[in-house]
């Protein structure tokens, strides 16, 4: 028989309409048995009309352009979904729905059978297929209209997150955005597990659909949105050098630390680099090639980048310190000494911050040698000064003293005191209080 025009079609019983739906069908089944890189390419019109058993004539007597017939078939696609209605395994994720048992594993299982019926659409492989051919803007919109269509349909695999769990779209995030990242992320696993099937496991889906909407839904009591969640990441950089800076410092225990003399040039070229510039903006390895010194041999001797500011912050008390004036009195002098130590940690409210860490124990402490460094010796030699002068009560160590002065240092230095009131009155409170009674 003669199958070239639509006329003879009708001729033979099958009416146009037969004829145009067996060459969609024909499309269709092409694209999901053939080898996609062949099919993805394009369908040749001698394949689709062999496989509908009509000549190329009817084919394009239908279609004068394969452009035009691949539109069609996309709407065609569009037209065999299981509307109104889950897909095809929806008996097999109800009896799943309705198991008794822990949330995750019910809400893995559905996305794994989803996981296996999508692999079996057989629109999977033309939707794919399509993706190549977005540069033509009709194709591009059946596409999105088919995607979305999809999207309604399944939707209501997912209806127990809000009807059954009490939970909610975390803003800015959607119903409708939400099943479409589900929806993308399906089909990439989808064809990553066709290519690498061990690579990319049936439950994988399960794993990040459960993450997605962990993070994109909320229950109706919580009122946090997207960005709150995600403004921890803000964190990640000085929790990432809080890390690098203890690893690094483990490693250099065995490195020699710095001599005296490298200590004076280290804190001098770091004193020059703040002046020229930020502080935040230096870190060891610059500050260690500034000066010409081994980056390790920085971390043993000051522990961190926090440590080499005390050490920079207490030269400078020091100079202070040596040009102030002395009253004969120890006690008034050690006064004065502390009063000068605080103010010049809190003019850089940056390292003050910092301090916390070093109180929580969350960055290493410098090396010994550091508070060994003047001013805090004086605090020491002063108070041993006012014991030998009978100003403080006898039972009071000196050298024991010291070193918690010097710990209330590092708190009255911090933006925030833990008791709230005035920074200074805690050392002035102390010094007042180891007076010797007359």
């Amino acid at each position: 028989m003669d199958d070239t025009t639509p006329q003879d079609d009708t001729r033979s019983g099958t009416g146009r309409g037969g004829a145009e739906l067996r060459m969609l069908d024909a499309g269709i089944d092409l694209w999901v048995t053939q080898d996609p890189a062949t099919t993805f390419g394009g369908l040749s019109v001698a394949s689709v009309a062999k496989a509908a058993g009509v000549t190329r004539a009817t084919f394009y007597a239908y279609w004068p352009t394969t452009d035009e017939y691949f539109r069609a078939l996309l709407a065609h696609l569009d037209s065999k979904r299981p509307r109104g209605a889950v897909p095809s395994r929806s008996e097999e994720i109800s009896r799943v729905r309705e198991q008794d048992g822990r949330v995750l594993s019910i809400f893995m299982e559905t996305c794994r059978q989803r996981f296996l019926e999508t692999i079996d659409m057989p629109s999977m492989r033309v939707r794919y297929g399509f993706a190549s051919k977005l540069d033509d803007a009709e194709v591009a919109e059946g596409l999105r209209r088919l995607y979305r269509n999809y999207e309604h349909d399944t939707q209501r695999l997912n209806e127990e997150v809000h009807n059954r769990w009490g939970r909610e779209p975390r803003p800015p995030f959607t119903d409708a955005w939400i099943q479409s990242i589900l929806g993308a992320v399906l089909d990439g696993m989808v064809l990553r597990h066709l290519i690498d099937p061990e690579q990319m496991p049936e439950d994988s889906f399960g794993l990040v659909s459960a993450l997605v909407t962990m993070l994109a839904t909320r229950t109706l009591d919580d009122h946090r949105d997207t960005y709150d969640l995600l403004g921890t990441m803000n964190q990640w950089p000085s929790a990432g050098f809080r890390a690098n800076s203890s690893r690094r410092a483990e490693d250099a225990q065995q490195t020699i630390p710095l001599g005296e003399d490298a200590l004076r040039a280290v804190v001098g070229a770091a004193g020059r680099m703040v002046a020229e510039g930020s502080w935040q903006a230096l870190d060891i390895d610059e500050i260690a090639a500034g000066v010409g010194i081994d980056a390790d041999r920085l971390l043993r001797t000051f522990g961190s980048k926090i440590g080499l500011g005390m050490a920079l912050l207490a030269a400078n008390a020091d100079e202070q310190w040596q040009l102030a004036e002395r009253t004969g009195d120890p006690l008034v002098d050690l006064d004065t000494l502390l009063d000068i130590i605080v103010t010049e940690y809190r003019r850089s409210p940056s390292l003050g911050q910092s301090l916390i860490q070093i109180l929580s124990g969350s960055v290493r402490l410098p090396d010994p040698v550091i508070f060994a460094r003047q001013p805090i010796p004086e605090i020491a030699r002063l108070l041993e000064e006012a014991k030998q002068a009978g100003l403080i009560r006898p039972e009071i160590d000196p050298q024991s003293l010291s070193v918690s002065i010097t710990r209330i240092v590092l708190v009255e230095s911090a933006p925030v005191t833990v008791s709230g009131i005035a920074q200074s009155d805690s050392l002035r409170y102390l010094i007042e209080g180891i007076r010797a009674t007359r």
